[in-house]
């Protein structure tokens, strides 16, 4: 059976109250949670690097499109210039 304590799930033995059992279980949990926490963080840099490769080149893509289109209003805006300064 499982009980919760604390936010936190502990073992406690079959037929038993909650609570009995002591300090045991909080021993445990207590030397569990860094070790979990430590799992859970690599996994999330392990994601992290993951992804690194296809967000940069999602990234690159967009930059490309934005450089073209600022290169094209770059043209319009010279040529309505020039048109508009030529009587």
């Amino acid at each position: 059976m499982m009980s919760r304590s604390n936010g936190h799930t502990v073992g406690r033995a079959v037929g038993g109250k909650v609570g009995e059992g002591g300090g045991r279980d909080r021993v445990t949990l207590k030397c569990a949670t860094p070790q979990v926490s430590e799992i859970l963080n690599s996994i999330k840099v392990i994601k992290m690097f993951a992804w690194e490769r296809p967000l940069a080149q999602r990234i690159s893509d967009i930059r490309c499109m934005e450089v073209d289109r600022l290169k094209q209003y770059g043209y319009v805006s010279a040529l309505q210039v020039r048109h508009l300064s030529n009587p």
